[in-house]
């Protein structure tokens, strides 16, 4: 709440607040919150950089995982609905919205071989998207693990 709070009054700052004013005390405020954001934003940038191998390593894993459903899924619907699997790189859009557990549901597989690859996939793809999500935040743990010693 606290975050919100800072980013809304950050927002009314650089807009010259409500009522159009800047004052000193204003500009004091939006410095402080300022150096507030700067420093969150550098602790994301280093573990970024901390972790920037293992990132690497998940987002190669996550395309990969992406051409090879577009692949199979061409293999499985190109026959039975040409103009939503008609190529590898229409079948991209469904993989990337079914790997992303998005699922839009304007491109779906209708044959069974293609139902079943779906289950397959999506199952398969959320622990792989999810995956840069844990190498941040166990970056982050690392990080203020160090400090509070």
């Amino acid at each position: 709440m606290k975050k919100l709070l800072a980013i809304v009054v950050l927002g009314l700052l650089l807009s010259g607040n409500a009522y159009g004013k800047v004052g000193k005390g204003n500009l004091q405020m939006s410095e402080d919150i300022l150096k507030y954001f700067i420093e969150y934003l550098r602790n994301v940038l280093i573990a970024i950089s901390n972790r920037k191998y293992e990132l690497f390593f998940a987002i190669v894993i996550s395309f990969t995982l992406l051409i090879v459903s577009s692949t199979f899924m061409y293999l499985l619907e190109a026959e039975a609905q040409p103009e939503a699997f008609g190529s590898i790189l229409r079948c991209m859009w469904w993989a990337a919205a079914a790997l992303t557990t998005v699922g839009y549901g304007d491109v779906y597989p209708i044959t069974f071989f293609g139902k079943a690859f779906a289950i397959i996939s999506a199952f398969s793809s959320i622990g792989i998207v999810a995956l840069p999500a844990g190498i941040l935040a166990g970056s982050f743990t690392e990080k203020f693990r160090k400090k509070n010693k």
